[in-house]
């Protein structure tokens, strides 16, 4: 019997966003390539639990999501120093988990003293109030509506 061999989901087509409004875990697992400003290689990868960045050298960043039955929790380890632009990518993909619904509360952690993780994450999250404890920076509210 002949074997089927199914590319992967287009991350990049329109018609895949179509696929996740019918089903929103089919867009996992999920594989983004791209590359810095510099010209360094990244590969993103997202999975039911969350989303992972990893470059030449190995993991670069992480964002982590939970659900919790009174709110979701997304935690953020990256290394800093991570381009801006892949910041918002790996924020965006975060919040682009289907557990992270708009106005749903949200428990957001990251790295104490990162603003460019700090600010992306306040710009995907209504009435966010930030706070620090020891080495981390915890921010609550809601998740904002898609714009």
């Amino acid at each position: 019997m002949p074997a089927v061999v199914l590319d992967q989901p287009s991350t990049t087509h329109r018609s895949a966003r179509n696929i996740a409004a019918a089903d929103p875990l089919a867009t996992f697992p999920r594989r983004i390539r791209g590359h810095c400003g510099d010209g360094r290689s990244w590969e993103m990868l997202t999975s039911r639990t969350g989303v992972s960045v990893v470059g030449e050298i190995g993991p670069l960043a992480e964002a982590q999501v939970a659900e919790e039955t009174d709110r979701v929790v997304v935690d953020i380890q990256e290394l800093l120093g991570l381009p801006a632009d892949l910041v918002t990518r790996l924020v965006g993909e975060a919040f682009s988990h289907p557990a992270v619904r708009p106005q749903r509360p949200i428990l957001v952690t990251l790295p104490r003293g990162d603003s460019a993780v700090l600010q992306e994450v306040e710009a995907h999250v209504d009435g966010a109030l930030s706070r620090v404890a020891g080495v981390t920076c915890l921010v609550e509210g809601r998740v904002r509506a898609a714009r």
